[in-house]
């Protein structure tokens, strides 16, 4: 759960490059995961990742939501 609470500022930090390569197959998979909790607080940091990615990848993470 640790990952998804700071996952924004994780992808801040990284820049949108990365978010768009690597970091948005990570998301993907913390709104997958088994735990109710971590994708909870997944999609409560939704909204501050997503200004970090481009449109055309945010199609990788609509199924999940």
């Amino acid at each position: 759960m640790s990952l998804s609470k700071i996952f924004a500022e994780l992808a801040e930090a990284m820049g949108k490059e990365i978010s768009d390569t690597s970091l948005i197959q990570i998301f993907s998979n913390l709104l997958k995961d088994v735990e109710s909790d971590v994708r909870m607080t997944a999609v409560q940091s939704l909204a501050k990742f997503i200004k970090f990615v481009s449109p055309e990848k945010l199609a990788l993470i609509i199924p999940q939501l």
